[in-house]
């Protein structure tokens, strides 16, 4: 394990669940060459059977968010999308955004004020550079 590493792993927070500290940690000595981040997913899913709140409680890689978005067990609404979509737009990934705005569309959730805000404000972010 590297320091950087340890030093990641002694800032999750303390009060944070047992299996999300696990699988954080996991996350964090993440290697490629050990498989993928979305088999370790749902390997942890299958074993943990995960509720939502330890889906939200402090995960934060792009990949662990898109990888929930697809688990029952999140039961992701039209918020959840809106700040996917969001992050996505402050990084200008248009394209991951409109993936994220046709997967909500796909799972029957329908564009709200605030989701169409927040793709007014990426698209004119986009178009001004």
């Amino acid at each position: 394990m590297t320091e950087e590493q340890k030093q990641a792993i002694a800032q999750i927070p303390p009060k944070m669940e047992n299996r999300c500290r696990a699988l954080l940690k996991q996350i964090i000595c993440f290697s490629p060459e050990n498989g993928s981040i979305s088999f370790m997913l749902a390997a942890w899913v299958k074993s943990m059977n995960p509720q939502r709140a330890n889906w939200l409680s402090g995960f934060n890689d792009s990949q662990v968010v898109e990888h929930a978005f697809t688990e029952e067990s999140f039961e992701a609404n039209v918020r959840d999308y809106t700040k996917m979509i969001h992050g996505y737009a402050k990084q200008t990934k248009l394209q991951e955004a409109e993936n994220t705005l046709l997967a909500m569309k796909n799972r029957g959730f329908i564009c709200d004020q605030v989701t169409l805000t927040a793709l007014i404000h990426m698209y004119s972010k986009a178009w001004q550079s």
